[in-house]
């Protein structure tokens, strides 16, 4: 399936091969050219980051227009308007996702290679893999542990072509010199790669050799968790996120120890080699990300940079509420349908207010103040023998 891309990662790995005489040396190799050709991508992606963080106070300012109206429509809305502020300044969220794409695909074609390298790297077909296969079971069927696991010679057939290079050199390579595999090839020593590493065979997995009681091997496992970790901890520092925030940062710490999970799994489950490639691609990856992080600096914004946004993109200062009052009930949802609801509240709370509240009457500042009940009294007794006097003279 993928063999438009394990060929000629192949033939690259070859060279690398003949260069270093070494298959681990080549992987590095390999991994550095790869790292030079993919560079240009790292340097838009780069380049789109800091587009996407000079944007970053106005799309801010969308979401504080909207800033407590959680409903669909609202969402919708900021989404919209986002996405026509990105049309305007000609940025293509989508535009930095080009090398994380073209990464996996390499991946599963570094698989393929790693564990067919006979087919890959020394361009043997399948006529020549059956004679060497037929070749390595005559050699080791002697042995008990090689018969006990291999009943029959169909049974050791259905191996992996990388497992087939170890049988071959566990066989001792000197006995197949000069074994015709036909159309006119005749086998020699550097047709088999040496997976082998300060005495570890990459060749195994390591959950493979863990099961032949080699322990060695889980070096790969446990330097795969630690630098692909550190990889992603160092890339979060120095590169920009778009969503930062309480419940981002959760989502981040999750993939933080979820892909180093992942990748020791398939680096514990996959031969060595391939393990060794992922750790090797994960140290210049993260070199990379850091030099371009001090070469083309993502933008940092102050509160006045914010504000200035907010003043563009016409957003009004709007009082905090709590979303509890006083009595434990919950604050009605406000959406984009009712935009208007907390100025209709005011104005029913004042004509509330003005029922309730009894009306003041206003008093004279010239009018006599009294002392107390005793002088208001005083003065209406006055009064009635005013009245009385003046009746008695009418009379």
């Amino acid at each position: 399936m993928f063999d438009f891309l394990n060929k000629p990662i192949g033939w690259i790995i070859k060279i690398c091969y003949s260069v270093t005489n070494s298959y681990v040396g080549a992987l590095v190799l390999f991994t550095l050219a790869l790292q030079i050709l993919l560079l240009p991508f790292a340097i838009k992606q780069q380049k789109n980051s800091i587009k996407q963080a000079k944007l970053d106070p106005k799309v801010r300012a969308i979401r504080k227009k909207y800033a407590g109206r959680n409903d669909q429509a609202t969402q919708q809305k900021i989404q919209n308007e986002t996405m026509e502020l990105y049309q305007r300044e000609k940025f293509n969220p989508m535009g930095g996702c080009l090398p994380i794409l073209i990464q996996m695909p390499i991946l599963v074609a570094i698989y393929g290679v790693v564990t067919k390298p006979l087919t890959y790297i020394c361009n043997l077909g399948t006529s020549a893999l059956d004679i060497l296969k037929s070749k390595t079971y005559e050699l080791l069927s002697t042995g008990e542990a090689f018969v006990e696991k291999f009943a029959t010679q169909a049974d050791f057939s259905k191996i992996y072509e990388i497992d087939l290079v170890r049988y071959m050199r566990e066989a001792k390579i000197e006995n197949y010199d000069g074994l015709d595999l036909g159309n006119g090839v005749v086998f020699n020593e550097s047709m088999v790669p040496d997976f082998s590493l300060f005495g570890l065979d990459l060749s195994y997995s390591p959950a493979g050799a863990l099961s032949e009681g080699i322990y060695s091997l889980l070096l790969i496992t446990v330097f795969t968790l630690i630098f692909t970790f550190l990889s992603q901890w160092i890339t979060r520092k120095v590169s920009y996120n778009p969503n930062a925030g309480q419940q981002a940062d959760k989502s981040m710490k999750i993939m933080q120890w979820t892909m180093p999970l992942l990748s020791v799994y398939i680096a514990h489950t996959v031969a060595g080699a391939v393990g060794l490639y992922w750790i090797i691609r994960n140290i210049f990856t993260t070199i990379q990300t850091v030099v371009l992080a001090k070469v083309m600096p993502i933008p940092r914004f102050t509160e006045e940079d914010y504000k200035a946004a907010e003043r563009e993109m016409n957003v009004k200062e709007t009082k905090k509420k709590s979303s509890n009052n006083n009595s434990g009930k919950k604050s009605n949802v406000r959406s984009l349908h009712h935009i208007d609801d907390d100025d209709d509240e005011e104005a029913v709370a004042t004509v509330k207010s003005e029922k309730t509240e009894p009306k003041k009457v206003a008093i004279s500042e010239d009018a006599p103040k009294l002392k107390d009940e005793s002088d208001r009294h005083k003065k209406d007794d006055k009064k009635e023998e005013t009245k009385t006097e003046e009746t008695n003279e009418e009379a």
